[in-house]
């Protein structure tokens, strides 16, 4: 799914991915630091870096129309 994104897109909707990428970085940062809060910050950050690096989040950029 990295080498073609639009595949995983097709396949289930689009923010699967930068979901899924958010729930582990969150979730690694909540255990590493045993705080909820850094958990929080660590998904906001995942998903900020996500939609700067492929301009969008999924759902083929319908997402920004809105």
């Amino acid at each position: 799914y990295e080498n073609y994104p639009t595949l995983m897109e097709d396949h289930f909707g689009g923010s699967q991915r930068a979901g899924v990428i958010a729930a582990a970085s969150g979730l690694t940062c909540g255990i590493a630091t045993a705080n909820s809060n850094a958990g929080l910050n660590g998904w906001y950050m995942s998903m900020l870096a996500h939609k700067e690096g492929w301009s969008r989040l999924g759902f083929f950029g319908y997402d920004l129309q809105d």
